[in-house]
C-alpha cells in the first residue's frame, strides 16, 4: 500500500517528534536537578563509574558560604554548634569557590606554590589574625546507602576540623583535647605553609537522603599568626567499604597528668590519621552507656612513620576506675580498652623510680623482656603505686628508625597502659627529636616540666639545656607557684653519683652551679641516672656532705638517688676515687627497681633487685 504524506501530516509528525524530545530533556534537568550525587545540589551530575568513585566535592568547582568575620556574632548567637548543622541558615554568609586563604593580609604566594584563590579578611580591629574562619557546602544525596567509604584531600594551614551533618569525621593538626571554644586559637604543631592530608570516612552512616552539609573549621595557631589557608581539594564517595579493623595499641601508654585528678594518654603509631579518646567511668561487668571524648593531638617525629598522639583526662572522681579506649574519627575502628584507677583521698601514695631502661643498649628484644620484668617485680613489690619516674635514657640509638623501635620496645609493656609514666630526656635521645615529639606537655621550659601529685611537687629540668640559670629560675618559680610539704627533683645526669661519670668535667660544672639552687629552694630528694649504678648519698646542703644517712631532715638538706640500670644490659663500676659523699654504692651488677612512699611527714625509700625480688638498700626521710 502507498502511503502518502502531505504538509499537514508532516507538521503533525515533526510536532510529535519535538514534543518527544522536549519530555525527555525535561526529564534529564529534572534528573540532574535533584542529583543523585550532584555537587552542592548544581545540575554537575557525578555518578559511579567503572571505578565505584562518586565525585562529592572537588577544589576550583564546589561553591562554599563562608565567614571570616571573626565569628563573634556566631558566638554571641549560641549557635557554636549548630552552624555545623545540615538545617542551619546561612543565607547571609559570603559564597564563592576555593581556595582560600592570606599571608599578612594579602593574596599571595604561601610556599610550596600554595596561593589562595579568595583572600579572606585576616585581621581585627586590634590587627590580630582572626582565630577561626568558617565554611560550608551542601551535597544532594538520593542514595546514601551507595556510599560504603569517602576519601578526601584538603590543605589548610594551621588546623582544621570537618563535620559531615554535624558529626565530627576528621581533624588535622588540633591541639590536644580540641577546642573549649569555636573561638579559641591554637594546633599541636606550627605550620609554615599548607599542610597536605589525606583522610578516610569509613563510618558513612550518618549521610541522609536529600540534603547534606560539609561543614569546615579552620583555626589559627595564635593572634600573631602570619596566614591562614583552606583548600577542600576532594571528597569521592566509593561504592565498596572497608572492614573494621582494632587499632595497634602496643604503643600506649599513660603519663602522670598535671595533678593526682588529671591523666594523659599517649599512643605511639605509625598511623598518620585523627583520633579520639574516649572514656568513662568502669561499670561493673557492663560496657558503659556511653564514653565521654575529646580530640587526641599529633606530632610526627623524624623517623619515617612515627606519630605520637595525646589528650589529657582531667577532673577525675577520686577513687574511681576508668575505662578508655581509642577510636578513629568517621570510622567503627576501636582499640581495646583499658582501666585506671583514680587515687583515692588518702595523703600518703607510692610511686616506683626506674634507673635508665636504654632499650637497644643489648638486644632490643632481650631489652623490652628485661624491662616489663622489673615492671612487674616493681609492682610485686609495690603492688600499689601510683606511678613510675624514669631517669631518662628510654631508648639507645641516636638513629631515629633504630630508636623508632627502641621506644616502641620501652612502652609495650600492658602495665604501661594502666600505671601512668613519668619520663625524663637522656643524653642518647638527645640526638633525634623522636623524645620531644613523643613527650610533650603544656607549661614547660624546653623540656622541663613539673606537676604535682597531693601532698608533692615533682619537677623535671632538662639538663641538656645548658642555661643553669633558666631552669634555676623554672624551679623557683614552679615552687613558687605550687607550695607542697615535699619537692621531689628528676633529671639524667647524677650530680653526686659515685660511678663512672662522677669527676666529668661537665658534671663537675652543674654540680657547682645546681646543688646550691637545691639547698636554697629546700628541695628534698633527687632522683637521677646516667650513671647505670645505684648510689645513695649522705643527706647534702649544697657541696657539703652532713655525714647523715637519713632521719630529720633539716632545712636545705638534700638526699641524691642515681638509678642502676633497669633493665641489667649495661653497668658501670665505681670510681676508684673517694668521694666523700656516697652513703651507700650497690657493687653488684644486678638491675634495681626503687619504690617510694610519701606520707606527709616522711619519705621511705626500699631499693629491690629485681632479678630475684630482694630489698637491698632502704632509707627514711623525715620532717
Amino acid at each position: 500500500m502507498k502511503r502518502i504524506f502531505n504538509k499537514d501530516s508532516l507538521k503533525r509528525t515533526a510536532a510529535a517528534f519535538f514534543g518527544i524530545l522536549l519530555l525527555c530533556l525535561v526529564f534529564i534537568i529534572a534528573h540532574i536537578d535533584s542529583g543523585q550525587y550532584g555537587i552542592n545540589g548544581k545540575a554537575e551530575l557525578s555518578v559511579p563509574g567503572d571505578s565505584g568513585r562518586i565525585e562529592l566535592i572537588s577544589s576550583g568547582r564546589t561553591e562554599w558560604k563562608y565567614l571570616d568575620d571573626g565569628q563573634e556574632n556566631i558566638v554571641e548567637s549560641g549557635d557554636e554548634l549548630r552552624w555545623r548543622e545540615n538545617k542551619y541558615d546561612a543565607s547571609g554568609w559570603k559564597e564563592a569557590a576555593g581556595s582560600f586563604g592570606a599571608k599578612d593580609g594579602e593574596r599571595k604566594e604561601m610556599g610550596k606554590g600554595n596561593a589562595p584563590n579568595i583572600l579572606l579578611e585576616q585581621y581585627d580591629d586590634d590587627g590580630n589574625s582572626k582565630p577561626v574562619y568558617l565554611f560550608r557546602t551542601e551535597l544532594t544525596i538520593a542514595n546514601p546507602d551507595s556510599i560504603a567509604v569517602m576519601t578526601g584531600e584538603v590543605e589548610f594551614d594551621d588546623a582544621v576540623l570537618i563535620y559531615i551533618n554535624g558529626e565530627l569525621a576528621w581533624a588535622g593538626n588540633n591541639p590536644d583535647g580540641g577546642y573549649k571554644k569555636l573561638t579559641d586559637y591554637g594546633a599541636k604543631e606550627g605550620v609554615s605553609s599548607p599542610r597536605l592530608e589525606k583522610f578516610t570516612v569509613k563510618d558513612t552512616s550518618m549521610l541522609k537522603k536529600g540534603k547534606n552539609t560539609v561543614a569546615v573549621e579552620v583555626h589559627q595557631n595564635y593572634a600573631s599568626g602570619s596566614d591562614i589557608y583552606f583548600n577542600f581539594i576532594s571528597l569521592e564517595g566509593l561504592t565498596k567499604g572497608e572492614e573494621t579493623v582494632k587499632l595497634d595499641t602496643s604503643g600506649l601508654l599513660l603519663e602522670v597528668g598535671e595533678d593526682e585528678r588529671s591523666i594523659r594518654v599517649n599512643w605511639y603509631t605509625d598511623d598518620a590519621g585523627a583520633y579520639e579518646l574516649q572514656y568513662s567511668i568502669k561499670q561493673q561487668d557492663e560496657e558503659p552507656a556511653a564514653y565521654a571524648g575529646c580530640l587526641m593531638g599529633r606530632q610526627k617525629g623524624e623517623a619515617k612513620d612515627a606519630y605520637c598522639y595525646t589528650a589529657e583526662i582531667d577532673m577525675l572522681e577520686t577513687g574511681r576506675e576508668y575505662v578508655y579506649r581509642i577510636r578513629r574519627l568517621g570510622s567503627q575502628d576501636i582499640s581495646e580498652t583499658y582501666t585506671f584507677c583514680a587515687p583515692g583521698k588518702d595523703e600518703k601514695f607510692t610511686f616506683l623510680f626506674a634507673g635508665d631502661p636504654q632499650i637497644g643498649a643489648g638486644k632490643l628484644t632481650m631489652d623490652g623482656k628485661a624491662w616489663e620484668k622489673s615492671l612487674n617485680e616493681g609492682l610485686a613489690a609495690a603492688p600499689d603505686a601510683a606511678f613510675l619516674i624514669t631517669a631518662g635514657d628510654q631508648a639507645d640509638s641516636s638513629d631515629p628508625e633504630k630508636a623508632k623501635q627502641e621506644y616502641l620496645e620501652f612502652r609495650r609493656p600492658e602495665i604501661l597502659k594502666s600505671l601512668p609514666t613519668a619520663v625524663n630526656p637522656g643524653n642518647h635521645e638527645a640526638a633525634n627529636n623522636l623524645y620531644e615529639k613523643q613527650f610533650q606537655r603544656d607549661g614547660r621550659n624546653d623540656l622541663a616540666y613539673s606537676f604535682t601529685y597531693k601532698n608533692v611537687l615533682f619537677v623535671a629540668l632538662d639538663l641538656f639545656n645548658d642555661d643553669a640559670k633558666g631552669q634555676a629560675d623554672f624551679l623557683r618559680r614552679a615552687i613558687e607557684d605550687h607550695p607542697s610539704d615535699w619537692v621531689v627533683v628528676t633529671m639524667h645526669y647524677s650530680l653526686f653519683s659515685a660511678g663512672a661519670h662522677a669527676d666529668d668535667e661537665s658534671i663537675i660544672k652543674k654540680r657547682n652551679q645546681l646543688a646550691p639552687v637545691f639547698s636554697e629552694c629546700n628541695v628534698d630528694l633527687v632522683l637521677a641516672g646516667h650513671d647505670h649504678s645505684y648510689s645513695r648519698t649522705f643527706y647534702m646542703n649544697g657541696l657539703t656532705s652532713t655525714g647523715k644517712t637519713g632521719g630529720r631532715k633539716k632545712n636545705g638538706e638534700v638526699l641524691y638517688l642515681t638509678g642502676g640500670s633497669s633493665t641489667g644490659n649495661k653497668y658501670y663500676e665505681k670510681n676508684k676515687e673517694e668521694t666523700g659523699y656516697d652513703a651507700y654504692f650497690l657493687e653488684e651488677k644486678v638491675p634495681v627497681m626503687v619504690s617510694v612512699t610519701v606520707k606527709r611527714k616522711s619519705i621511705e625509700i626500699r631499693t629491690y633487685d629485681v632479678s630475684g625480688g630482694e630489698e637491698i638498700d632502704a632509707c627514711i626521710m623525715t620532717k
